[in-house]
């Protein structure tokens, strides 16, 4: 009984020791790999300049090289920059791509302040989702916003621009508050009818007769305030899109929850269903590989 005990005892105490031992290797060896960046607060460094930010204070890119006024070409005052598509843009910044023309456009025009040139979200790159027949295009980068264009194969185009929460509660304040609170607009007649429970609002410019249908739309978290606008008469060149049936634009104010965005339409064929407008959304973009941006 006596040598049982003892037995008992040393295997505690070896037991206890290969404990310790196996702590001391974890603590002391190659620590898990941290990820590059989190969403929402992240420093990157690329090439010559660092993306870094966070939501409270923004994002921002800054250069190592100062750039002077005389950097600037001919072409540079457009405040955006073209590329392919999202990725094309994605791996283009995050790569350090980007040629020294664009380095010093983003560095002389695009918005900064204190803290530097005011920049996108890299870690929750946004694309647009589109109903069948749609296609992606372009896509333009300005800053904190970022526009994708798309269309079909006939004339119906468009385009989703991705805004910070200021800045598209100033776009919404401006182009959909205000749209017919100018002095150049004067409005005849105001209702409301049951189709969608829109809206209508009738207004002529110096330049056509128009009609406004504005209803709301909300699909989970998604929240679209609608704006058709009906081209009546007009005096222009725009008079083969004249039409009491089909919208001669429609632009969508939408949030879901994480994303501020507007979506603009034109040139469509007939009037879309509620659930095709619907069908629009926003995806995080996620690269070839997998990763995530």
């Amino acid at each position: 009984m006596r040598i049982l005990k003892r037995f008992i005892a040393l295997c505690m105490v070896t037991f206890l020791a290969l404990a310790i031992l196996v702590g001391c290797q974890e603590s002391e060896g190659e620590q898990p790999k941290q990820e590059l960046y989190v969403p929402g607060n992240y420093s990157i460094e690329v090439s010559d300049y660092v993306l870094s930010g966070n939501p409270q204070d923004g994002y921002y890119i800054r250069f190592s090289t100062e750039y002077s006024d005389e950097s600037m070409l001919p072409g540079m005052e457009t405040t955006d920059i073209q590329f392919d598509s999202v990725r094309d843009f994605a791996t283009t910044v995050l790569e350090g791509n980007l040629s020294e023309r664009q380095k010093i456009k983003i560095a002389k025009v695009f918005p900064h302040n204190d803290q530097g040139t005011i920049t996108c979200d890299f870690a929750n790159l946004q694309e647009v989702v589109l109903p069948d027949g749609m296609i992606h295009k372009d896509f333009y980068w300005s800053g904190a916003v970022y526009t994708q264009f798309f269309g079909t194969e006939e004339d119906t185009y468009g385009n989703v621009t991705v805004y910070t929460k200021d800045s598209y509660d100033a776009k919404y304040q401006k182009d959909y508050v205000n749209r017919l609170n100018k002095s150049s607009v004067t409005v005849s007649k105001k209702e409301k009818v049951s189709d969608r429970n829109a809206s209508v609002i009738y207004f002529s410019t110096q330049l056509a007769d128009m009609k406004c249908v504005r209803y709301e739309l909300i699909s989970g978290n998604k929240t679209y305030l609608v704006s058709e606008e009906y081209l009546l008469s007009a005096y222009a060149a725009d008079q083969e899109w004249v039409s009491e049936t089909v919208p001669y634009r429609i632009h969508l104010y939408c949030t879901d929850g994480n994303n501020y965005y507007v979506i603009n339409l034109y040139h469509l064929e007939s009037r879309p269903t509620e659930e095709w407008l619907l069908t629009f959304s926003l995806s995080k973009y996620i690269d070839d590989t997998g990763a995530k941006s």
